[in-house]
């Protein structure tokens, strides 16, 4: 039987692989939506399920890493993504966005291609129910919904969690989907904590096991010690070495929680049918500094920086695109570069009746100090 995942009938994904592990990861990628077992409906908009294998002397074209790290091929009319000897196949769209049949080697990594096809697709998904997901995290505040958006590392989790710490109910984090009415829903992704926001969050630093806590005070003290390092280094070789030190202590010093996990912690079970309608919508522009100020803004302004945010999040999906497009030589733009284009469009309208804020603020800062200022508009 499949494993079917519905997102409040706004997107949908089906899983036919009956591996205990993938159900696993599936699940967990899902949250904190529950899946159906049935038979994979016709209205799924993203159907993943593993192949049989694929011969590799079929190969007839292959396209290398330019510049981007990946390889692509082309085998029997398809194109795949490529993990050593394992495929992953990748959408061929051609019309407005419609249903999506995606086959994979059962020795691929899947949270490859589900990180960069199968997400960005079901946001995508989610614009013919004339719904948009937005790059920004949601709390309930007051009966209301808030919904904390921006460019990446500008502090929309790190808002959204203080809010929570203060009493309001955590939805989402990275994403959120506005419907046609306006309400607003989690959409699925974990919860990424950095280690230095824990100082200004003691019920979320006491939720976490002794062992995260101490990597994670590992990888701060590490992090500390690196500009001597870099002071210190006195070639190329060195710098390289140092640069790829200081990423992986990056990647040390976070830890992903699922949404359900994050919620229970602010005693707010994670429900997503609970859906409050959206209030207000606050944007993050980073600014040097210490101060925190918070005015209104224009629906068209923030219509199309949500919009643009949106695309560059989903870029991976518009790289692979391009090269599934070179493959074919398939003629005339790309469907994907209209779709700023329409969320935008849905966003004027979905958000006509909401309080539209700009935040300014330093990056990173006390959490608190965002999630006051906001806590005055709402």
């Amino acid at each position: 039987m499949a494993r079917i995942f519905d997102l409040h009938g706004l997107a949908s994904l089906t899983v036919d692989d009956d591996r205990e592990r993938v159900l696993q990861y599936v699940d967990a990628q899902l949250d904190p939506y529950q899946p159906s077992a049935g038979v994979d409906p016709e209205t799924t908009d993203v159907v993943l399920c593993p192949n049989n294998g694929i011969v590799a002397g079929s190969f007839c074209d292959v396209h290398g890493p330019a510049g981007d790290n990946r390889r692509t091929c082309v085998v029997d009319g398809r194109c795949y993504l490529m993990r050593s000897d394992s495929l992953f196949e990748l959408p061929r769209l051609s019309t407005e966005i419609e249903q999506v049949r995606l086959s994979y080697d059962r020795t691929f990594p899947l949270w490859v291609g589900f990180s960069e096809v199968v997400r960005p697709l079901l946001q995508l998904a989610t614009i013919n129910r004339g719904a948009v997901v937005v790059h920004g995290a949601a709390v309930q505040l007051r009966g209301g919904g808030l919904v904390v958006c921006g460019w990446s590392e500008t502090g929309k989790t790190e808002t959204a969690l203080a809010l929570a710490e203060a009493g309001a109910r955590f939805i989402s984090d990275k994403w959120t989907v506005i419907d046609n009415n306006a309400r607003i829903h989690a959409f699925p992704v974990s919860v990424g904590i950095r280690d230095w926001v824990l100082d200004y969050l003691p019920r979320l630093r006491a939720h976490l096991p002794a062992s995260q806590r101490a990597r994670l005070r590992a990888a701060r003290t590490a992090r500390r010690g690196l500009p001597l390092l870099i002071k210190a280094g006195a070639n190329p070789l060195s710098a390289a070495a140092e640069s790829q030190l200081e990423h992986a202590l990056t990647l040390a010093g976070r830890v992903s929680l699922r949404q359900t996990d994050v919620a229970a912690v602010y005693g707010s079970p994670q429900d997503p049918a609970a859906t409050p309608p959206l209030v207000t919508l606050a944007m993050l522009t980073t600014v040097p500094g210490q101060e925190v100020t918070v005015r209104e803004a224009d629906v068209g302004w923030a219509a199309r920086r949500l919009a643009q945010s949106a695309v560059y999040e989903r870029r991976s999906l518009y790289e692979l695109d391009a090269r599934v497009r070179y493959a074919f030589a398939q003629s005339g733009p790309s469907p994907l570069l209209r779709v700023a284009d329409r969320e935008a469009d849905l966003l004027r309208n979905l958000l006509a009746g909401v309080r539209l804020l700009e935040v300014k603020a330093p990056f990173p800062t006390d959490p608190r100090k965002v999630a006051d200022a906001l806590a005055r508009w709402c």
